[in-house]
Parts: structure tokens; sequence; C-alpha cells
């Protein structure tokens, strides 16, 4: 994505005005440095000449360590994805410095009687619009907080399939305009030309609009609420995921010949991602080698979940795979094997109650049961406080079965001894 200097300049404008940031501010550096939010946050701040905080690695995974990191290290402005936000704001934040918690990356959703103990501000942004477009404060009592108002010199418009504005109340493609607008994908002018629009609306000429994607519409209160997506683009825990970019990987296996990658409900309510794929002759890659192939050039949250292996993909007449006809799968693996011992078995509770199934076979893959990583970091937390044991959060992907989780356990126990 080309981003001009110029829009990262009126983000880190918006940015340290709307919240003040000086000298004496701390800001913790929490996003992953492969996400966009990363410029925001060390540019923001650093341009403003307050000090910038990198915590220890993995501390951006617990909620309890990430808490009292703020707390320790004073920080006065972080931001932090939505999946670990809802859980500090859940759990409750300790006493600090902490002034401004922001946002955003997926639909937030708090307790109907939350009681925020900090101000919180939401925001929405896609890349192409230079991380941030809107924003707002979220309000006690708000369940499904709004994505706010455009920033400075950004502007928004909700258009239907004509191009045309919506009314109030009524849903709308979302529009972004001005100078947040980046110059187009990097060696990619088919989807620039698709997704980047000569402004209709615009007082000088030359000016364009991104085309998100996104469903919104607009409350009596002049503030944006995120509907949903319009094409096929799927979100899950604050990753915009193009299902092209895996059938692309997939297939990158010569012993493929078809893949397509669908999102279903997964156990615990959010999506997961379950790969349909044709084998090129008799013998089909098993599950196990299509997700470890995968892991090595994807990362863990575009490896999908479930793989079904068919002997065609149903199509339509356009050629179209045709999803209303792919076979309805939940994301569980093989023959149910009971746990065969007690260390295996508090294991096998955990992660039922965490992927809130009633049964964990010892021979499950915890991703392929519908586990994600924040998920595995409650799972992981959950067996440190049980064994009183310091387990990484590696060890879970490393070992994902309980059976295999389990012989880790113990020779770390011995280790201890």
């Amino acid at each position: 994505m080309a981003v001009t200097h110029g829009s990262l300049i009126n983000l880190i404008d918006w940015h340290q005005d709307r919240y003040r940031l000086g000298v004496d501010d701390v800001v913790s550096q929490v996003a992953n440095p492969s996400f966009d939010a990363a410029c925001w946050e060390v540019w923001g701040t650093l341009l403003a000449g307050a000090r910038l905080v990198v915590p220890d690695a993995g501390v951006e995974t617990s909620a309890e360590a990430l808490a009292e990191h703020l707390r320790a290290s004073r920080t006065t402005v972080t931001f932090v994805p939505t999946p670990m936000a809802q859980v500090l704001l859940r759990r409750g934040l300790p006493q600090s410095r902490l002034r401004h918690l922001l946002t955003g990356g997926d639909t937030l959703t708090l307790p109907e009687h939350s009681d925020l103990g900090v101000t919180v501000w939401n925001h929405y942004g896609p890349t192409e619009n230079t991380v941030v477009a809107t924003a707002g404060p979220v309000r006690a009592g708000q369940v499904r907080p709004p994505i706010g108002t455009p920033i400075t010199n950004v502007t928004a418009y909700l258009l239907d399939e004509r191009g045309l504005p919506v009314g109030l109340g009524m849903p709308g493609e979302l529009h972004l305009g001005g100078a947040g607008v980046a110059r187009g994908y990097v060696g990619r002018p088919d989807l620039t030309a698709d997704r980047f629009l000569p402004d209709p609306f615009a007082t000088e000429p030359g000016q364009r609009l991104y085309r998100t994607g996104d469903l919104a519409r607009w409350r009596p209160d002049g503030t944006l609420e995120f509907l949903g997506r319009t094409d096929r683009q799927i979100k899950i825990r604050g990753y915009r995921i193009e299902p092209g970019e895996i059938e692309a990987a997939l297939l990158g296996n010569n012993r493929l010949r078809e893949a397509t990658v669908q999102a279903v409900p997964g156990p615990h309510g959010d999506p997961v991602l379950v790969a349909y794929v044709v084998a090129r002759g008799l013998l089909a890659p098993s599950a196990a080698d299509l997700r470890t192939g995968l892991a090595r050039t994807l990362p863990e949250y575009l490896v999908p979940s479930v793989f079904v292996t068919m002997p065609e993909l149903p199509r339509l007449p356009s050629g179209k795979v045709d999803g209303a006809r792919l076979p309805v799968v939940a994301p569980e693996n093989g023959d149910f094997v009971a746990p065969r011992t007690e260390l295996e078995a508090s294991i096998a509770g955990a992660w039922a109650r965490i992927l809130h199934l009633e049964q964990v076979s010892v021979v499950d893959d915890f991703f392929g049961l519908g586990g994600h990583s924040l998920l595995a970091t409650q799972a992981v937390a959950e067996l440190r406080r049980m064994f009183e044991l310091d387990l990484p959060l590696r060890a879970i992907f490393d070992h994902r079965t309980v059976e295999d989780l389990a012989v880790f356990i113990e020779s770390q126990r011995s280790e201890s001894r």
C-alpha cells in the first residue's frame, strides 16, 4: 500500500491534538509492528516529544500482564486492539496514570453495565485511508459503541449501489475521502482502479474516494455505526482476511488442484475459516500437512481451522464456486479419544470450557476446534493457574493437541523439580 507522508502527518496532527499529547506523556507501543497501527503509535508519540515504551515480548497477549505493564510504566495513553481491550475493560483496569485507552480493529462490544474507569476511544480505519478514518468516545452503558465521526480533513459518505447518498439511519457502503486516502496498491493498478474512485463531491479536481466495502449508517447523534462487510473479505478478531490470499497459498501445494476458503460460525460464536480442497491425484494431503505448509508462509490467523477434501468444488453457471452447496462442517476433528491421565483430563477440561464445547478429544487440534490466538492466550493463562507453571504462550502453538501438550507440561514439571 502506497501511503504518502502527508497522509501520515495529517493523522499524527489530529492524534496529537485530540489526545493532547505532550512531553509529559508516556505511550505504550502495543500493536504488532506488522500492523499499520504501529506507525500511528510510534510517530504520533515521538513527534509529540512524548516517551514511547515497548512492553516485553508476550505482554500484549496477556490481559493481566498488560494491565500491570500499563500501571508500572506509568502509561498515560495507549492503543490496544479491540479483542484485548474488551478483556481489559471487562476485568477492570487497576488504578494508574492512564488518561486515554484507544482501541480499534474490530467491532467493539461491552457489557451493558460496564464501568469503564478510563476514557475509551473507539477507532475505525482501513490501511487504504492511513490507519484511522473515524473516532469517537465510548460512553458507559454502550453495548456496541459507534465508530465515531471522521477525523480532521477526512470525509465520509454512505452511498447506495448507484453511488447516491443514503438517508439517516439507512445502511450504505462507506466511502472515505480527504487527506487520508492512499495513492493505491503497489503494483496493482487494476485493484487500485476498482477501489479508489473519483470523488463526485469534491470541490477540487483530482480528488478520490476509497470504497471500503464496509456497511454503516448514520445515527441521529451524527456518529457512524458499523454494520459489517459488503463483499467477500472477512474480518476475524480484528484482522481483515482476503480468502483469495489463503487460496493462493493452498494452491502453491502441487498436490492440490482447487481450493476455496469460507468462514463458518465457530462453537464459541466467532467465525472460523474452513478450506475446501480438491486433490490432483488419488492421495490428498492430510489436514496436518496442509496446516503445516500454510504456517510456513502465512500468519496464524490466516491458517484455516478445518480442511475438507472434496472430489470437485460445486460451481455456479458463471464458473464461480457455489458456496451454498459446500458441505456444512463443524470445527472439530476426528474420532473422540478420552483422556487417559489426570493431566490430560485437566487440559481437556480447560479447553472445553474456553472453547464452549461439551468434550475435547486428546487428539483434537486446538485451532481445529475453532481456537485462535486470543483463546490460546486464555487457555495458557488457565493452565498456568491450574498447574502453577510458567507455561509459555508458544507451547499451545507448538503442541496443539491435549496429548502433545500434556507431554510438554510433564517435561516442564520434571525440569523444575
